[in-house]
């Protein structure tokens, strides 16, 4: 192994001219912002970042930087990174104005040159910086329109704000004069005379230590193990990652065959795609099936040669397994509407695994026999089925899918339900019946209990929000802040704070929308919006009319009940409206027989 100091000049040099690759064992960037930043603060103030650890690896690797869904592999890059790819994209994001995409958007790292950090805090992750950052898609933050409350930028020393890849390149051969005259700032500022020799210093100088294992130092076949070790020490490789690494070693195309698997198409990311694509792989092995509910590399290691065929077998375009998922994901999302994209993806094995093998049987369900599936995706999500017993559960309901789509019978709705609601913690949740419209009903109060635990999945469903739809928000129809300053110290304030964040004073809005409307009394936002977005009728917004009379006259005794009952109807014309597109709770049927 040999070892070599490199400066972050000549790291960005190799990694800007494809000089390393990554090796195939390497999952996709994962750092977030401000691990990027909290890098670059350490590197400005001379803390070690730890050690790049590369291979001279002959075969097939991705490149490094690649974004794109499903990564292709490439060759004839012989240093392959085994451990420092989220530093080595850090550096390339920060100093080598790259970049980060985040929200959809491209960001870069800003430095604010008015003055340190003042309200630095030492041993604290997020409020640790020297210097002031922030990740912006804007042009100038130093304009007078910047939407600095928009993306919760430091309000400290407005007019220093300085792309900080743009002050790098200026730092490397000009003196401080020089470049305090070239930046077009609004202040006054002496900070770049201390600044400047930090970045030049933190760039230039060698301070990343690179370890290289030869070709003759690990046998090639051991270098995933050794990614394995390196990151399993520690948390952010999960358990997922961790066997798909090893799953890689026997099939370097793994990560973009995948993506049939998480595309656009499926309601799996990653880390659930890797999960039904190993259990029903598993499970249908011929000799020694086995249920990989939880991801272990020792599963991995003892059936490698059958297991990895069966996972490469089951991703092939076209396969039962892909329409499964495709088909199980259409369905809720035709259903459920966005609902479908917010419940975890482990409430849709069961349904894949019996769509999967229904298919198998060569008897492909109707319409109405995958309505059951979509009830109980959205019934068991709201009663939180897997948090009692999630290991039993899942391996359970995963297990009766199989078995009665092998079978050639209905999904075994009712069954999972009579076992997953037998616990009392799940009965409370649920109201017994439908809940009518009597404002002084027990039901109606837990229902809207359960669908404020659970309102993104109740308010799509109710407002017919499209699957497809971005950039929603849930919104406080009666501004959360407004009630904060208009009940505070008041008699019933804490009771009318309560009911102005239950669900009925809740809807989605389109997040632009809610922007404009942040803060706004009722009147003026209602006048400004299509109502029937919202969600609401003319009885409701004469009610939330009274509300913000009494309000505004700060008579709290009397606003706080209307509030409550404004939530309490709503929650009920909610609930009706979503039973009548997903059908009954369960529990209401068994305790009405």
């Amino acid at each position: 192994m040999s070892l070599e100091t490199m400066s972050i000049s000549e790291v960005l040099t190799a990694v800007e001219r494809g000089d390393w690759s990554l090796h195939p064992a390497q999952r996709s960037s994962e750092w977030n912002l401000l691990r990027v930043t909290n890098l670059v603060d350490s590197l400005l103030r001379g803390f070690p970042i730890g050690t790049v650890l590369l291979a001279a690896a002959d075969g097939r690797s991705y490149r490094l930087g690649d974004e794109s869904h499903g990564r292709e592999l490439q060759s004839g890059v012989e240093l392959q990174i085994l451990d420092g790819q989220q530093r080595c994209l850090a550096l390339r994001a920060s100093f080598g104005g790259h970049g980060m995409v985040d929200d959809d958007a491209r960001k870069f790292l800003w430095i604010n040159v008015g003055g340190e950090n003042q309200k630095r805090r030492e041993f604290d992750s997020k409020r640790s910086q020297r210097y002031l950052f922030a990740w912006s898609a804007q042009d100038d933050l130093n304009a007078a329109d910047a939407d600095f409350k928009k993306e919760k930028l430091p309000r400290e020393n407005p007019g220093g704000w300085v792309k900080f890849c743009e002050l790098t390149s200026r730092a490397m051969d000009k003196p401080v004069e020089s470049v305090r005259a070239e930046l077009d700032l609004r202040i006054e500022t002496d900070i770049l005379d201390s600044l400047l020799p930090d970045i030049s210093a933190a760039f230039c100088e060698p301070r990343l230590p690179v370890h290289t294992l030869a070709n003759s130092s690990v046998d090639a076949a051991d270098l995933h193990e050794v990614f394995i070790r390196l990151n399993a020490g520690g948390v952010p490789l999960s358990a997922a990652d961790q066997f798909f690494a090893g799953v890689k070693r026997y099939w370097p195309t793994a990560e973009a065959d995948l993506s049939e698997l998480t595309n656009t198409n499926s309601r799996y990311h990653r880390h659930g795609g890797i999960r039904i694509l190993a259990r029903t792989a598993g499970v249908s092995l011929a000799e020694r099936p086995i249920d990989l509910l939880n991801l272990r590399l020792r599963d991995l290691a003892s059936r490698s040669d059958t297991l990895v065929a069966a996972m490469r077998e089951l991703v092939q375009d076209g396969s039962a397994l892909v329409t499964a998922v495709h088909a199980i994901t259409d369905e809720a999302r035709r259903c459920l509407g966005d609902a479908a994209d917010l419940i975890d993806a482990n409430y849709f094995d069961a349904g894949v695994a019996w769509y999967y093998e229904r298919l198998l049987t060569n008897q492909s369900p109707t319409e109405t026999e995958l309505a059951a599936v979509s009830r109980f995706i959205f019934w068991s999500s709201v009663s939180s089925v897997f948090a009692h017993g999630q290991a039993r559960a899942r391996r359970e309901y995963f297990k009766w899918g199989r078995e009665a789509g092998q079978a050639g019978e209905l999904f075994p709705i009712e069954r999972i339900f009579r076992d997953a609601l037998g616990y009392v913690r799940v009965q409370e949740k649920l109201p017994a019946e439908r809940v009518d419209f009597c404002v002084d009903s027990q039901d109606r109060r837990r229902a809207n209990i359960c669908m404020t635990q659970k309102r993104g999945e109740f308010l799509s469903v109710f407002q017919g929000i499209d699957s497809g739809a971005t950039n929603l928000d849930v919104d406080h129809v009666y501004p959360q802040a407004l009630a904060l300053r208009r009940s505070r110290g008041r008699e019933s304030g804490d009771q009318f704070r309560y009911w102005v964040n239950q669900i009925g004073n809740l809807a989605f809005l389109d997040s632009s929308a809610n922007r404009s409307a942040q803060d706004k009394a009722p009147s003026i936002k209602l006048a400004n919006l299509d109502t029937a977005v919202l969600g609401y009728v003319a009885d409701e917004l004469a009610l939330l009319a009274d509300i913000e009379e009494f309000a505004e006259s700060k008579d709290i005794v009397r606003a706080a009940p209307l509030m409550k009952r404004l939530a309490l109807v709503r929650a009920g014309r909610i609930w009706s409206e979503v039973v009548e597109q997903v059908g009954e709770p369960p529990l209401a049927e068994l305790r009405l027989s």
